[in-house]
């Protein structure tokens, strides 16, 4: 699934880019991380969850970007499902918001199998809106997909306290 899409942006990209940045930042910072794709690969929920699941990761973060018909709507969200999801969900939702200069819109809870169904606490970010014209600039134009990765950086070390 391509998920949205803006002029030559596509969100699975865009995602994968700021997973990966993540990943080496996570690393250098002596973080275990466990990826559920490295390439254009179509994966189901159930992948996602049972490979979660079954490497015992401490928490899981989908990294996605929201999409609208209205190109100037822009906010952070983090979505959750269970209760013990709540917290992490909170902290991506502020620290994304924060460190982005983005209203954040909260937490909202989502019936999304990979929510449900991880043995872990788990949150989707939603960072910003991908079809927002100044994200679209940003992207093209700074590091913003690095800030994002820093901000995800940012909540993980805060959940744990680091």
């Amino acid at each position: 699934d391509i998920g949205t899409v803006n002029n030559d942006l596509l969100e699975k990209d865009v995602n994968l880019d700021v997973a990966n940045r993540l990943e080496s930042k996570l690393l250098q910072a002596g973080y275990t991380t466990f990826m559920t794709r490295r390439g254009d690969e179509t994966l189901s929920n159930a992948d996602r969850y049972n490979y979660c699941n079954s490497q015992r990761a401490a928490i899981l973060i989908s990294v996605h970007h929201n999409g609208s018909t209205d190109s100037n709507l822009d906010y952070t969200s983090a979505l959750y499902m269970k209760k013990s999801d709540v917290n992490l969900a909170e902290i991506v939702a502020n620290k994304v918001s924060g460190q982005l200069g983005i209203p954040s819109n909260g937490i909202s809870r989502f019936a999304s199998g990979v929510l449900l169904k991880a043995n872990m606490p788990a949150t989707i970010s939603e960072a910003f809106f991908l079809t927002n014209n100044n994200e679209y600039n940003l992207i093209k134009t700074t590091d913003r997909l690095d800030q994002e990765a820093n901000a995800l950086l940012s909540a993980i070390q805060t959940y744990f306290g680091n």
